[in-house]
């Protein structure tokens, strides 16, 4: 179809992505908080949460987002690489 329909798509996976970061970073905020004043080591445990929650949140964004774009359609064929045809015609064996 057009580039606008392509463009929407792109964002729209951008702002799951920044919406899974968002909420992980903040959940892990404040299971490192919590572990970390329980502990008695905060600095590490707040780090920590903060490094976990932000893995988390990104995965569960790029999932989330993944979801309704499984099936390849005729408009995302141009978005996809063949390595075969990329490098027809590059020969090194010379």
């Amino acid at each position: 179809m057009t580039d606008h329909n392509k463009t929407d798509r792109k964002q729209a996976k951008s702002t799951g992505i920044d919406l899974g970061l968002s909420l992980g970073a903040g959940l892990g905020v404040a299971f490192g908080t919590t572990v970390g004043v329980l502990t008695d080591n905060i600095g590490f445990w707040l780090s920590m949460g903060i490094a976990i929650g932000t893995a988390i949140g990104l995965s569960i964004g790029v999932g989330v987002m993944s979801v309704g774009t499984s099936q390849a359609t005729s408009d995302d064929e141009d978005l996809h690489v063949d390595d075969d045809e990329s490098h027809e015609g590059n020969s090194d064996d010379a």
